[in-house]
């Protein structure tokens, strides 16, 4: 059970560092709707002219926030379930040890209760056989 909360708080730090260090793209992403079959789509420029301006705008800055948008989602989904794996398993290993603190008490205790009955036990038996009269003791 420690192995898999240890893998536990080992992958929640990871996905953490991941979604806090993966860069956010920067404000020039020059990909056309031509260019992206030559390129990736984490190129940063690409050299296509569509034709007017405007056009050029409208397919940059959607392009943008669509891409902005995909990586600020897996930027705050990878940090935010980091942060929910890594306290899931410090709780899993808080019930664990409580848990097992428990199980020891109540094997002491347990314990305990059989030394007292071995005692009773005894003492009875032999108060049993001072007071039983003379002919049962044979």
């Amino acid at each position: 059970m420690k192995v898999c909360q240890v893998l536990g708080i080992l992958a929640a730090i990871a996905l953490i560092a991941f979604g806090l260090s993966y860069p956010v793209p920067e404000k020039h992403l020059y990909v056309s709707s031509y260019s992206y079959t030559e390129k990736d789509w984490d190129d940063e420029f690409g050299e296509e002219y569509v034709g007017g301006d405007a056009y050029n705008y409208q397919m940059e800055a959607s392009l943008k926030a669509g891409y902005m948008g995909g990586v600020l989602a897996m930027k705050s989904v990878s940090a935010a379930g980091g942060v929910l794996l890594f306290f899931a398993s410090l709780y899993s290993m808080a019930s664990c040890s409580a848990v097992n603190k428990q199980t020891a008490v109540m094997k002491e205790l347990l314990k305990a209760v059989e030394r007292q009955n071995k005692l009773f036990d005894v003492d009875a038996g032999k108060a049993a056989e001072s007071e039983a009269p003379d002919a049962w003791k044979a």
